[in-house]
């Protein structure tokens, strides 16, 4: 492998241009070939592109498609990236990068650039248009300027190169649509308005809108072709116009204008918002634009980039069967109603279902995304952890809402690719609809509640008449109470609650503790309290949430491969018997068990004794009375105690699931790249799939996820102590009040 040459086929000097259907392909430029080792690093191949682009090494960015994939080009930003590439592509025996130049920000602003690159007066420009044989006609327009930050000194705006996109009589054009887009950008750069005389598909007339101005100009088809020819044109403006000035909105800045500036930049920040348009074209074109223009404008070119949102769920049959196809062994359901409407979809990669069956904890994390979006769809996700506690998806589905129908079906689906003979522990917030189909769908399996769930919950019940200090003390204690591993730390914890708030106390009893707290729960969760695993998917959820359905799967899926693919890459590194977490949390519990003393034994039953009392191990059934053991997966400091006195290694008695050979287990199945003709098109026999039907909610849609609640919390009084009321409208007589209750902080809260 290190002697391996690839011929890597660097393209430069072109452009991508995209498709109907959303694909990309590159057109135009030249090419370079390099051969590409290995030990070669980005530095040399960027140096090398350098020399022949007469550019610095920054300037350039390098992009590359996965095979089979025309859709969404790859960044190499590291060393590593071009290794990864070079892998991905297997016995490929060339791969083809493009080269994208910082330095060049539109081409028909060039001369712009290069003014500003080289701080040099600008020289005339030639035409963009098309091309044209007629003399100048035109008199010469005054250019555009804009204010450098410091005040000193003018720049050239971008759109002062479009005063030669119109020259005079005889120019032609390819088409109508392009004479008008070159008279729309004519009209900005020499900060003129006009309208339309005449304006269908063979002929255009237009005249400057002020009364009494001369500025005239008549184009037609030409015959038997669809090329547009200028045949008269006055360019004189005799209502002073044209000459650079004007007001900053102009009439030609239509959506249709505003999307073809900012394709570029919407490629290369999908992340910018309707705020960010409209300063970068006050900025770069002189144009002011009001907020709904700059995001019409942006549902334009989201469109010309990624494809028509009413088509984005034709493609879902094709992309289901060639799923299947390239990775045997997927789980792949689509729904879908009568009337050919979207249903719902469920993705598990057999990649995934091997790795959560073969390598990963019994541990599954649930959790509902609600995306916002176009067509209001929420992802619900099972995600699992590997030996290292990274997070591993094992499944997803896209449903139109988070309720108790969709739950049942996500995991009757999910139960089809697990084994049946794992006793599974579900991770998840408090959701009715899930402590419900859980039990229903799962009988022996477990079910515990996100830890971070409940305290945010706790912290609503608790939110009146505290101060922080006091809450904080109170959610500090419920935390504690939740790791104790027996009744009697458990009630320590909430006792020292109870003598802070009744609420609060009444409120831990009502909240089904043997959900959540280690006394109580008869699940192995390894010590996870929480459902953070699965931010990580939820990232990259929210990351794609603005791209249409087909492609948010394929991104998925690709980062999916790229973290399997990295992961199982770093592992040959590792001279562990446990994944790094694991060794070093073992190591963390072997120093300290240094304090522990073995008192006595009886066979297999061992006494270990410390600063906190006695603790009883047996060693038969890998148990500690500390309940550590059991919970970690690992030995406590106990056992390690009891295992350095008689002459054990602590390996020899830690999970399977915590070693580094159960993590390249997990990622030893690769996931198959779908083939190029993935979801460019649907299958032509299938009637075409339409998104669901929407009822519109009133008001302006929410962007923040609303945690759900169990219970509605009820109303306190705090005149009183009454409820279903409050002070204002409290009729208690004041000599039935209670005395009040200091609110005070235990002393050792004060002492922390």
């Amino acid at each position: 492998m290190a002697d391996k040459v690839t011929i890597v086929i660097c393209h430069y000097g072109g452009d991508f241009v995209t498709s109907d259907d959303g694909s990309m392909q590159y057109k135009g430029g030249g090419a370079k070939a390099l051969d590409v080792r290995s030990t070669t690093t980005l530095e040399e191949i960027k140096s090398e592109l350098a020399l022949e682009l007469q550019c610095e090494t920054s300037a350039l960015k390098l992009k590359y498609f996965l095979p089979g994939d025309t859709f969404t080009p790859l960044n190499i930003v590291i060393d590593r990236d071009i290794q990864r590439m070079i892998d991905f592509h297997g016995d490929v025996k060339a791969v083809h990068v493009y080269v994208l130049r910082d330095d060049i920000v539109d081409r028909d602003a060039s001369l712009v650039i290069d003014y500003r690159a080289n701080k040099a007066v600008v020289g005339d420009s030639t035409s963009t248009a098309g091309p044209t044989s007629a003399p100048q006609s035109t008199p010469r327009v005054k250019r555009l300027t804009a204010s450098t930050p410091s005040g000193n000194s003018s720049i050239p705006l971008l759109s002062s190169s479009w005063d030669k996109a119109i020259i005079g009589v005889g120019q032609e054009f390819k088409s109508v649509k392009e004479f008008r887009s070159a008279l729309g950008k004519f009209a900005i750069a020499g900060g003129f308005h006009f309208h339309f005389v005449k304006n269908d598909s063979r002929r255009v007339t237009a005249k400057c809108k002020n009364d009494g101005c001369t500025w005239r100009i008549h184009a037609s088809r030409l015959p038997k072709t669809p090329l547009f020819k200028i045949k008269k044109y006055e360019g004189l403006h005799t209502c002073g116009g044209g000459g650079g000035g004007g007001s900053n909105r102009h009439a030609q800045a239509t959506k249709h204008w505003v999307a073809d500036v900012i394709k570029e930049k919407m490629m290369s920040s999908p992340k910018c918002t309707p705020r960010d348009i409209i300063n970068d074209l006050q900025r770069d074109y002189g144009v002011e634009l009001r907020y709904h223009q700059a995001w019409r404008g942006m549902e334009l070119a989201r469109e010309a980039l990624q494809g028509s949102p009413l088509k984005e769920y034709d493609s879902l049959p094709r992309f289901c069967r060639l799923v299947s196809e390239t990775n045997p062994g997927s789980h792949v359901v689509l729904n879908t109603t009568d009337e050919s409407r979207f249903k719902a979809l469920f993705i598990c990669f057999y990649a995934c279902r091997f790795g959560f069956n073969e390598g990963c904890r019994p541990v599954i994390f649930l959790n509902g995304i609600s995306l916002k979006n176009r067509h209001q769809e929420t992802f619900l996700c099972a995600t699992s952890i590997d030996a290292d506690n990274e997070m591993l998806p094992v499944a997803f589905g896209i449903v139109d809402a988070e309720n108790e129908a969709n739950w049942l079906w996500f995991l009757n689906e999910l139960k089809q690719v697990v084994k049946p003979d794992r006793r599974l522990t579900f991770i998840s917030n408090r959701h009715k609809e899930l402590m419900k189909v859980i039990p229903e769908v799962f009988p022996d399996g477990y079910h515990a509640f996100c830890m971070n769930h409940i305290s945010h919950c706790f912290k609503l019940e608790v939110r009146g008449g505290f101060s922080s200090e006091v809450k904080d003390y109170m959610i500090r204690h419920l935390w504690q109470a939740a790791y104790a591993t027996n009744l009697s730390d458990f009630e320590k914890e909430i006792n020292e609650i109870h003598r802070i708030s009744e609420d609060a106390f009444s409120w831990i009893q009502q909240s089904q503790p043997h959900y959540w707290s280690n006394a109580f729960f008869q699940g192995h969760r390894y010590n996870h309290m929480t459902s953070d695993v699965s931010k990580l998917f939820e990232e990259w959820v929210f990351a794609l949430k603005d791209l249409p359905l087909s492609k948010m799967i394929h991104q998925i899926r690709c980062r999916i491969m790229e973290i399997m693919y990295e992961r199982l890459s770093s592992s040959d590194k590792w001279e562990t018997r446990l994944a790094p977490s694991a060794e070093e949390y073992l190591k963390n519990d072997a120093f300290e068990s240094r304090t522990k003393q073995v008192l006595c034994s009886s066979g297999d039953h061992y006494e270990v004794g410390d600063d906190n009392g006695i603790s009883v191990v047996n060693m038969n059934t890998w148990t500690c009375s500390c309940r550590q053991w059991q919970i970690q997966g690992r030995p406590c400091t106990h056992a390690i105690a009891v295992l350095n006195h008689i002459d054990r290694s602590p390996y020899d008695f830690c999970s399977p699931y915590l070693t580094t050979d159960m993590y390249r287990l997990t990622y030893s199945v690769p996931l198959t790249p779908v083939p190029e003709d993935d979801y460019a098109s649907s299958d032509g026999e299938q009637t075409p799939l339409q998104p669901p039907l929407l009822k519109r909610k009133p008001g302006r849609p929410r962007k923040k996820v609303v945690e759900p609640v169990v219970e509605v919390r009820s109303v306190h009084c705090s005149r009183c102590g009454g409820t279903k009321h409050n002070k204002l409208t409290c009729k208690e007589p004041a000599e039935n009040l209670p005395l009040p209750e200091p609110n005070y902080i235990p002393l050792a809260v004060k002492l922390v």
